[in-house]
């Protein structure tokens, strides 16, 4: 998890969806 990662990949991380916005 690197600063540069959105938050958004994090939330979605344990989900399935995992989006890059």
């Amino acid at each position: 998890m690197s600063s540069h990662v959105p938050y958004r990949y994090v939330a979605n991380f344990n989900d399935s969806e995992i989006k890059f916005e």
